[in-house]
């Protein structure tokens, strides 16, 4: 949409207003540590962030930080998702992974 979702070290994000530039919200974090590689990438109004620890953390695409959820995918991931026909692919260091009916 309209927004710009940036997540540095230590799971610290914010938002933007893609249009304006003006920040949505500003150095929040988004309850994962570690380091992130890979780059948010947007499905079915929700936003997916991939720390390199696994750790994928579901956020509300919106003009405020809401959480929706953390999955643990069991395995370093630093490559960003990939979204097709209704499913995530994440690919991991030992094993590519699909979610979706």
């Amino acid at each position: 949409g309209d927004q710009l979702f940036v997540v540095k070290k230590g799971g610290i994000s914010s938002c933007f207003d893609a249009n304006t530039g003006k920040a949505n919200w500003e150095l929040k974090r988004l309850g994962n540590l570690g380091e992130y590689y890979a780059s948010p990438v947007y499905g079915d109004g929700k936003i997916y962030v991939t720390g390199d620890n696994g750790i994928v953390v579901v956020l509300a695409a919106g003009s405020k930080l809401d959480v929706l959820g953390k999955n643990d995918l069991g395995d370093t991931c630093i490559a960003t998702p990939a979204i097709a026909e209704g499913r995530l692919y994440f690919r991991t260091r030992e094993k590519m992974i699909c979610i979706g009916e």
